[in-house]
């Protein structure tokens, strides 16, 4: 579901600051939880690890009729706030511009699971 989701985010420029999840037992009772990323992402690793987490935190040793996932707080990519520094501006923009196309052009070409990006620094609260 996650890599549907991020899939699906990245098509659409899309990243995202906050990850849910929704669990309902065999009795329909039903949890929402979710967390908030420092920082908006669209990295498959860092909503992936946030799922995990919450799951390990919230499963029960009983049966569940659904589990599912989702992000919120989306922002366009051309509307994602940015930190800006003086000296390095341009040069870290055309970089993280330059990976992400050539990250874009092998999942075109060889299939959305042949490569991703390494995890970077990001983690829940």
């Amino acid at each position: 579901m996650t890599r549907e989701v991020v899939n699906k985010m990245n098509s659409d420029s899309y990243f995202t600051k906050t990850v849910t999840i929704t669990l309902r037992d065999s009795n329909f009772n039903t949890i929402n939880r979710q967390k908030t990323l420092d920082d908006y992402t669209n990295d498959y690793l860092v909503i992936f690890d946030c799922v995990a987490e919450l799951l390990e935190e919230n499963i029960e040793d009983k049966s569940y009729r659904l589990v599912g996932m989702g992000v919120s707080n989306l922002v366009l990519n051309k509307n994602l706030p940015k930190e800006y520094n003086l000296f390095t501006l341009d040069s870290i923009d055309e970089k993280e511009e330059a990976i992400n196309s050539l990250i874009k052009e092998f999942q075109d070409k060889y299939g959305e699971k042949i490569l991703y990006r390494s995890k970077k620094n990001k983690t829940c609260k």
